[in-house]
């Protein structure tokens, strides 16, 4: 017990710690979230010169979720320009064709502003998009991609008239606010896991660490004392963010649940990041230096900065890979409607996430903390 209230006062000992415990989370919410509210469904253009099934299939499912009038292709931008409309899609000809063919056929998409009330229509769409490639792509034959269609149509019906109807749904403005709300406030978490990193690394350099280990201490319960610290930490700065969030958006038990599930595995997944961070540096210098590209790198391919969406395919691939996307799915999922085990997949893999990176970095932990 003294070993963790001694590693937990470390932690607290640092201004920049505080900051990012009290100040940060009502900063990010005051700015990403203040304000927001309306209900008002966004108005779409479609130009559709494809003139099929799916292109048919598309529309409808555009319905669900935004006004929609159909134009042609030549219309579509001067409506989008001129502000009669917030976005507009082009499903360009032979979509159909080249996505049963399984090539990977994109919709247009027309728009001045990046984000605002279209944002729910631009993710319905993309999520709708995504769905049909994996049905072409595991599909053997038209019939079986055809009945795969009329199930997912059926279902995603059944989940937006329960929304529509549900007395605790988000508004459009309240679940795109709370979207980028939730990739900034995981940026802030990454930040604590850096500097719970400076911390274990000052240990060392002013061989504290050290003389800790001349005692009866082992390197296991060392370990574990720093790791119980920097984790109390973290669940003080969940419990505000939680306070926060609850009192700007009107978020029911449930999806609340659900949001609290997705901040306790990234606070894991953090860290776990800030012992690598700790493991695999030996200077202050080294490790500013790696853990600003690293926060940086998951933040920006992560979908915390932007919608993971838009960034280049390739990109989109090696963002599979890191915990940030999974986090703000996890989160897009819940504000969609999803409850908790809906998520527990991308709950199962932000905690592989943390069991992996904290091995790669308590592998190291006694080299560099013994190391002058």
């Amino acid at each position: 017990m003294t070993m963790y209230q001694f590693a937990l006062k470390r932690f607290l000992a640092s201004k920049v710690t505080l900051i990012l415990i009290l100040a940060a989370p009502i900063g990010i919410v005051a700015f990403t979230g203040l304000g927001s509210g309306g209900n008002e469904l966004a108005s779409v253009r479609i130009a559709d010169d494809d003139a099929s099934e799916l292109s048919r299939a598309f529309l409808e499912h555009l319905e669900l979720a935004a006004w929609v009038e159909v134009v042609d292709k030549e219309a579509l931008r001067t409506e989008v320009f001129t502000g009669n409309a917030e976005v507009g899609f082009h499903v360009p000809g032979g979509f159909e064709r080249r996505l049963l063919d399984g090539e990977q056929p994109r919709v247009g998409i027309v728009r001045l502003r990046e984000h605002g009330d279209h944002d729910v229509a631009v993710r319905s769409a993309e999520s709708f998009l995504r769905a049909l490639r994996t049905m072409a792509a595991w599909s053997d034959d038209r019939e079986t991609f055809d009945s795969a269609l009329g199930w997912y149509r059926d279902e995603r019906l059944g989940v937006e008239t329960h929304s529509v109807s549900s007395p605790t749904a988000l508004s459009a403005d309240d679940t795109d606010a709370l979207r980028n709300t939730s990739g900034y406030l995981f940026v802030a978490m990454l930040l604590l896991a850096t500097n719970g990193a400076f911390v274990l690394l000052k240990d060392r350099k002013a061989g504290v660490a050290e003389r800790i280990l001349t005692g009866p201490t082992t390197m296991r319960r060392y370990m574990a004392s720093s790791v119980a610290g920097l984790g109390t930490v973290f669940v003080a700065q969940i419990a505000l963010l939680l306070g926060v969030v609850a009192l700007v958006y009107p978020v029911s038990a449930e999806p609340a649940l659900a949001y609290l599930a997705v901040l306790a595995a990234f606070a894991l997944v953090s860290v776990a990041l800030a012992v690598t961070l700790a493991g695999v540096t030996r200077t202050e210098m080294q490790l500013s230096t790696i853990s600003t590209v690293a926060v940086l790198l998951l933040a920006m391919l992560g979908g915390s900065f932007w919608p993971y969406e838009i960034v280049p395919e390739l990109l989109q691939r090696v963002g599979a890979f890191l915990p940030t996307t999974w986090a703000n799915r996890a989160v897009t999922a819940i504000v969609s409607g999803a409850s908790l085990p809906d998520i527990a997949g991308h709950l199962a893999v932000l905690a592989a996430f943390a069991v992996v990176v904290f091995i790669v970095g308590s592998r190291r932990a006694r080299g560099v903390v013994l190391s002058k």
